[in-house]
Formats: C-alpha cells, sequence, structure tokens
C-alpha cells in the first residue's frame, strides 16, 4: 500500500470504530452487547477475584482504625468526665469550707474546732459518726457538734485523734429546746421509729396549743450542751390524741446527718448567753423558770 493511500485507510477504520461503538449503545441488550460481554466478562471476574481479597483487607484495616478511635473517644470521654466530677465536687467543698467558715466567724462568744466526718454508724439503736479531731485538739465527751445548716448531735466518746459523736436522731439524745415564732419550749429527742425517716420526736410542749406545722425549733441553752439560738429543724406534722390535744410533733433536722462531710466542734460558750426566762430543769423534774424560784429556794440550794 502507498503512502497517499494509508491516510484514507485509518479514516476509514476510526469511522468502523465509531460505528461498532455506536451499534453497541444503541442495541443496549442486543448480540453486540452479549457479544462483548462474553469477550469481557472472563476478564471481569478474574479482576474480581484478584481485586476483592484487597478491598476486605482494606476495609477491614478501616474497620478496625475506626474501632481504635471509637476506642480512644470513649476513654477520652471517661477521662472528661471523671475531671468534671472533680472539678464539680472540688466546687462543693469549697462552698461547704466557706459556708462552715462563715458560721464559725458568726460564733463569737463560742470557742469550735473544724473537723471532718470520717466514719457513719447507722441502725436502730446507734445512730453516731465519727470525727478525726480529739482530746489533742480539746474535745471533750459533752461537747455539742454542729454543721452550717444546724445541730448534730454531742460528742459521746473521744480518743487522742477521733471522737463519736451521738445525733439527734439516736434514741439516747434528747435537748431542751424551743418554738422560735411563740418561744414555747419542748423537749426533742431520738425516736427509734421516726429515726428510720431521719426525724425527731417532739415531746413536753409548754403551748402545744399554738404549734403548727413548719414551726422553727431551735436550742434553748437548757442543760450547758448546746448554746441557744441554734437551729434544730422545723415541725413537719403534730400528733394528736382523742380529745383533740396535742399529743407530741414530728420534727425535721435541717441538717442531713445522712450527709455529713464537715463539722464545728463547740468545745466552750458563754453560758452568759442564755435566756434568764428559760426553762432550768429536766423532764424528769419539775419544769420552772428563773422568774418562778423563790428567795427560800435559792437559799436552800445555797445550803
Amino acid at each position: 500500500m502507498s503512502l497517499k493511500n494509508r491516510p484514507i485507510l485509518i479514516t476509514v477504520i476510526v469511522l468502523a470504530i465509531a460505528v461498532v461503538i455506536a451499534c453497541i449503545s444503541h442495541f443496549s441488550g442486543g448480540l453486540p452487547e452479549r457479544i462483548v460481554g462474553g469477550v469481557t466478562e472472563p476478564a471481569e471476574n478474574l479482576f474480581s477475584k484478584l481485586v476483592s481479597p484487597v478491598t476486605r483487607f482494606f476495609g477491614n484495616m478501616q474497620s478496625g482504625e475506626i474501632l481504635k478511635e471509637n476506642e480512644e473517644l470513649r476513654h477520652k470521654v471517661d477521662e472528661l468526665l471523671a475531671q468534671n466530677r472533680s472539678t464539680q465536687e472540688y466546687i462543693e467543698e469549697n462552698e461547704r469550707l466557706r459556708e462552715l467558715l462563715r458560721l464559725k466567724e458568726e460564733m463569737v462568744n463560742q470557742e469550735v474546732v473544724a473537723a471532718e466526718v470520717i466514719a457513719l454508724d447507722w441502725d436502730n439503736f446507734s445512730e453516731t459518726v465519727t470525727i478525726n479531731r480529739g482530746g489533742r485538739d480539746g474535745v471533750e465527751v459533752e461537747d455539742a457538734v454542729v454543721s452550717t445548716l444546724g445541730i448534730v448531735g454531742r460528742v459521746s466518746e473521744v480518743g487522742d485523734d477521733w471522737a463519736i459523736v451521738t445525733t439527734l436522731l439516736s434514741p439516747r439524745h434528747s435537748l431542751g429546746v424551743k418554738v422560735t415564732r411563740t418561744g414555747d419550749l419542748a423537749v426533742a429527742e431520738g425516736d427509734v421509729v421516726l429515726a428510720k425517716d431521719g426525724k425527731l420526736r417532739l415531746d413536753y410542749i409548754s403551748g402545744a396549743a399554738e404549734l403548727i406545722e413548719g414551726d422553727i425549733i431551735e436550742t434553748s441553752g437548757v442543760g450547758g450542751v448546746y448554746p441557744p439560738k441554734l437551729v434544730v429543724g422545723k415541725v413537719s406534722e403534730i400528733k394528736k390524741d382523742n380529745s383533740g390535744a396535742v399529743s407530741y410533733a414530728v420534727v425535721e433536722p435541717t441538717a442531713d446527718i445522712s450527709r455529713l462531710y464537715e463539722v464545728l466542734v463547740i468545745t466552750d460558750w458563754s453560758r452568759e448567753s442564755v435566756d434568764p426566762d428559760y426553762v432550768i430543769g429536766t423532764p424528769e423534774e419539775p419544769i420552772e423558770t428563773v422568774d418562778e424560784i423563790t428567795d427560800d429556794e435559792i437559799e436552800n440550794a445555797e445550803g
């Protein structure tokens, strides 16, 4: 073939290829496509067999990397949550300590020792807490113990660097109180049944007819253990007998005895702060006020 006819041949070949491609596109599913498919199918199958393991390998590798990343993310989330809890606990502790310091500064007529609660002993007969201060810090038996929310109890046993506090809820505990609103006097004491609900019993109420739910109960200073005007709790229920007279009342302490962290031990306080009109004596003895004691009784007591 001469060189001058070669361009014509190339043109014919290109046109033929274009016609074949056009036919294949036009007759979809027809014979030309089947012929082409028959020729290419073995190659496609071979390619699939060669490529599939590689695809699975990289797919598994990618899944493993995702699982690893998820595990790392979970660890980071756990760490952040732990840090958040620690931060929140730190904030709450600081707030409690600030409140404790404020209370300490307000107790100008008392000598106090700050302590931490290190143990709880909780059953029906011995509601006690253990603190990390003792005889070396000036703590003695019968010292009053308070929190920022109110009365906790009194020291019942002392070691060198620890002390056991019998709480308000113990049936072995009682204290002289008064109703803030009316000034009526009473005795708050632990009760086996009420202690299960974290509450006290209010007995020997001098003005029981005027007692109402919600009345605030505070210490009277009688007995020499607790300074006066410290909050004990509030009346949550009033029990009456068949005649309609008040039998006793239920008091909910303002201090949550089951959630104590830091407390103050009152190692000394000024007895001069006690109101002279407060009751003297105990529930087992006749209750009378200072104003009702006669000169003869004073002379007999001095003798």
